[in-house]
């Protein structure tokens, strides 16, 4: 036994990071091609950055915009959406901003973003549409069969031909739009799932999504089948997983955002979650795997970054 002195309480499985300024509101994330984390501050009107030892940076958007969504480009810069501004963001590592409006329809409300396999970015508006904008700077926009399905803070994601994304009410579905085509097929969740939030792309092939008010992850092949997998704890609060993220060890983790907690889904469909570490009240939110292989995650309401060790690093 060791003398008190000497002994030393055990490392937490996450290393909290307080932003700067307060009440920011940290909410999506993305790892950037500069080596860091990059996040909006939905309130706070910045791009934050974080580098994997800690160091936070903050950039201030030229006008209030709200920014929401962020993915990396493949012009190695970071593009964002500004919700309420009808507009979207493009940042360089050295944190200059240009923003880009023309061919956005108003009130489009532009939500979550990813990088498409076609070089463009991508993008979901409230207004029932898919976005599309190119390292130029050029907006084009594709509406839905029927241009319903609330989408703005809903997830978009890609795979090699298609980009998917999830529909909120009334649609209660996943969305794909081939990227050949430009033709979008919708896929009804089983009765009883709820109202599907975060998606991405699995190592099986699979897009897989989070179900917040049923506290499930579900995950749906090429031809639209649908599988569901509930939490071992879902909590009394709805609102349990929220944003998912392909992680270095194949599984998908994913954060749980009235619960406290990261969880992550193997393709097996077990299920393990974790809060130690992570201060009460925090709200994780969006999630990405860092450069260093662990898993980084934006704490909503604790206005802090998250880091877990993965368990795939030594």
């Amino acid at each position: 036994m060791c003398a008190p002195a000497a002994c030393s309480a055990p490392a937490k499985a996450v290393t909290e990071f307080a932003l700067p300024e307060a009440n920011s509101l940290p909410h999506l994330m993305a790892k950037g091609a500069d080596g860091a984390l990059w996040f909006t501050e939905q309130t706070g009107h910045r791009i934050g950055r974080i580098a994997t030892e800690g160091t936070i940076t903050e950039f201030a958007l030229p006008q209030a915009g709200n920014p929401i969504g962020i993915a990396a480009g493949p012009d190695g810069n970071m593009w964002f959406t500004e919700a309420p501004g009808d507009r979207i963001g493009r940042i360089d590592p050295h944190g200059t901003i240009s923003e880009f409006a023309a061919g956005l329809s108003a009130g489009s409300s532009t939500g979550s973003i990813t990088a498409g396999p076609d070089g463009g970015l991508w993008f979901t508006e409230d207004s029932g549409k898919l976005g599309r904008i190119s390292t130029s700077g050029t907006i084009a926009e594709y509406a839905l069969p029927d241009a319903t399905g609330v989408m703005a803070l809903d997830g978009i994601a890609s795979d090699r031909g298609h980009i998917w994304f999830t529909l909120g009410f009334p649609k209660n579905a996943i969305g794909r739009m081939s990227i050949d085509t430009r033709q979008i097929k919708e896929f009804a969740l089983p009765e009883g799932s709820s109202i599907p939030q975060g998606i991405t792309c699995g190592p099986d092939g699979k897009m897989w999504f989070t179900l917040p008010n049923s506290h499930r992850i579900g995950s749906i092949d090429a031809v639209g089948k649908i599988t569901e997998f509930e939490l071992p704890d879902n909590g009394g609060d709805p609102g349990g997983p929220s944003e998912i993220a392909l992680g270095p060890d194949k599984s998908l983790w994913f954060t749980e955002f009235n619960n406290d907690r990261i969880g992550k889904i193997d393709t097996a469909g077990t299920i393990t979650e974790l809060s130690d570490g992570i201060t009460q009240g925090s709200s994780p939110n969006g999630i990405a795997v860092g450069p260093d292989g662990n898993i980084w995650f934006t704490e909503y309401n604790g206005n802090r970054i998250g880091r877990l060790k993965s368990p795939a690093q030594p």
